[in-house]
């Protein structure tokens, strides 16, 4: 794996006044307002998520409605030089999954909230993996989007959804690496990347993914990783995980590897503290080698929206932003700035268990591996000049 030309900085993007309700009220002064301030970061790239059920609320209907709206933020996106990539089949996000009625399997057991026409309701996602029409259903959304948008500038890649283990979990491995291999094919005549949102869990977990297999037909692999949400992490902000998920994703797939998310809550912690966990993240990502880094995300929330899924029951999502939601900056929207455009580097490898071994061995390996991690890096990290 070597060095492409640039370290590709992005952020995560949903808006402040409607987070993940955007698709029904999309206003498009708004998203060029915002797509120039993305820009005026000096961030690359923007993540956006194409809600399922807005795109798709038949399986054999895409919505002319939510076409017309991407097309627009599509040349916001373009107007500021910022590349978009769009996230389908969304599905899980901030802690619910975001479903078409169609998709609801209401006999699945789920752990996460399922929401479908506006409301909470029981069940989770059918088997997106391995059933014939819900598979065809998510090939005709992905072919007519390609042909839709091949071309458009503001368009930067495809993502082929956000953390689907969420969804589901494949009954084997082989059924999910079929599914991205079908899906990438389908979005190919788009000529850009495809990648797909795999997160730290994937790794933390037997879900029935196996990276080798599931990344083999993408450009590059993504990872998230939040060590706020880990058991082995030393802390919420402990700067070594983000780089250790992704450093493990890029040698089970034999790939460079992006950090598409990362990012920590201010409201307990600080937002100088914040500030300082993104500035040592991106630091070692960029030493490491990575493809680039993406911040979750874009904005704080009003509280307003405290009452509405997700937040109703997980508050703390209101708080990641690079901007307050009344729109004034952070002090982390400052470390993405100085940070600034830089030559990507090669990508480093480490040694560790091997992709069977790995998953065989968890929750063992795991944490020694991540132990073996920390005691490689302390000494680079203390001669390490931060952002």
């Amino acid at each position: 794996m070597t060095g492409s030309d640039s370290f590709r900085l992005g952020v995560n993007y949903w808006p402040a006044r409607t987070a993940m309700y955007w698709w029904e009220d999309v206003r498009f002064p708004e998203v060029d307002r915002d797509m120039a301030r993305i820009a005026d970061l000096g961030l690359q790239e923007a993540r956006i998520f194409l809600l399922w059920e807005a795109f798709q609320p038949r399986p054999d209907r895409v919505s002319d409605k939510a076409l017309l709206s991407l097309k627009a933020i599509l040349d916001a996106a373009g107007r500021h030089d910022v590349g978009l990539v769009l996230s389908l089949f969304c599905g899980h996000m901030s802690g619910v999954n975001w479903l078409p009625g169609w998709a609801v399997d209401h006999s699945a057991p789920s752990m996460i909230r399922t929401v479908s026409g506006g409301r909470v309701v029981p069940g989770g996602a059918g088997d997106i993996y391995a059933d014939p029409a819900l598979l065809d259903a998510q090939l005709f959304l992905a072919r007519r989007l390609a042909s839709t948008f091949a071309g458009h500038r503001g368009l930067a890649g495809w993502d082929l959804g956000n953390e689907f283990s969420n969804l589901r979990w494949p009954a084997r491995p082989e059924e999910i690496a079929r599914w991205s291999s079908l899906l990438t094919e389908a979005l190919r005549p788009a000529r850009v990347d495809v990648a797909g949102g795999l997160h730290a869990p994937d790794l933390e977990q037997d879900r029935g993914i196996r990276i080798s297999s599931i990344a083999a037909p993408w450009d590059e692999v993504a990872m998230h990783g939040y060590p706020l949400y880990s058991e082995v992490a030393t802390a919420p902000d402990d700067a070594e995980w983000v780089p250790f998920v992704s450093a493990t994703a890029a040698r089970f797939a034999d790939k460079r590897v992006i950090a598409q998310e990362f990012g920590l809550p201010d409201h307990e912690l600080g937002e100088d503290r914040v500030a300082r966990y993104a500035s040592a993240v991106l630091q070692r990502l960029w030493r490491l080698g990575a493809a680039g880094a993406s911040w979750w995300c874009f904005t704080d929330y009003p509280v307003e929206l405290r009452q509405l899924p997700p937040f109703d029951l997980a508050p703390h999502e209101l708080h990641f932003g690079l901007f307050r939601a009344d729109g004034s900056a952070k002090p982390v929207a400052d470390v993405w700035r100085r940070f600034g455009r830089r030559d990507a580097l090669d990508m480093s490898r480490f040694d560790g268990p091997d992709e069977l071994t790995w998953y065989e061995g968890l929750p063992g390996t795991l944490e020694r591996a991540y132990g073996k991690w920390r005691e490689m890096r302390v000494a680079l990290i203390e001669t390490t000049k931060e952002v």
